[in-house]
């Protein structure tokens, strides 16, 4: 379950159309029907991204959707290469309030693709970034129930619990949690890179697990 699905079951009550702050002009219809977007990566993220904030970010959240088909179809490496490249535009989405979210929606894709290749230690990197990413945006919107939602330790258990699992790490809960809320605390500035580093150096350095928190690794992939 993502970061979108957990705040929904949180905050049932709010709609989609109040998912984002209203502007002017609304993103033009979809030319893709519901089936292609499940093939090629739509969320309820990003979707309601394109609907709030134009013909901009709908064009970044095509080149998000052909990244993954890419990653779908077996050309990994232009996969990679193009989330890479969405990350590295200066004018991703063509507005700069809506780059966190973008960010995030990507990350959470690098996550699903660095799984889907059997990396499930390594995807623990792309999805705290996703997860950051959101708060951020949050935080740059001045939505503080948003952002309470995601700083709250027991929705981060709730969100990563399964994707430590997949790692066979569920005993590096308590650090990961401890290293994303230093973060969250930290915004609305956050340096991505610095980040980064810290999850990829948790990373390599977590003890080995005990047998049995092996044994619910192993449980939690299967």
């Amino acid at each position: 379950m993502g970061v979108m699905q957990l705040l929904r079951a949180v905050r049932p009550e709010r709609t989609r159309a109040a998912s984002l702050p209203p502007v002017a002009e609304r993103a033009p219809a979809a030319a893709r029907d519901a089936a292609v977007r499940r093939t090629t990566g739509g969320s309820p993220g990003l979707e309601a991204l394109e609907r709030h904030y134009g013909a901009g970010v709908a064009a970044a959240a095509a080149r998000i959707r052909d990244a993954l088909l890419l990653h779908r179809s077996g050309r990994k490496s232009e996969a990679w290469l193009a989330f890479e490249q969405l990350l590295a535009d200066p004018s991703l989405g063509g507005l700069p309030q809506a780059r966190p979210m973008l960010e995030s929606e990507i990350y959470s894709r690098m996550r699903i693709c660095t799984e889907r290749e059997g990396c499930f230690n390594a995807a623990l990197t792309p999805a705290v970034l996703s997860y950051v990413t959101r708060a951020q945006f949050f935080a740059v919107q001045e939505r503080p129930a948003e952002l309470k939602v995601l700083q709250s330790a027991q929705f981060l258990d709730r969100h990563f619990t399964p994707l430590v699992e997949r790692a066979r790490l569920v005993h590096a809960l308590p650090a990961l949690r401890t290293l994303v809320t230093g973060y969250l605390e930290r915004l609305p500035d956050v340096d991505l890179a610095s980040l980064k580093s810290a999850v990829e150096a948790l990373r390599r350095t977590l003890p080995k697990p005990t047998k049995r928190a092996a044994q619910r690794g192993a449980a939690g992939r299967g």
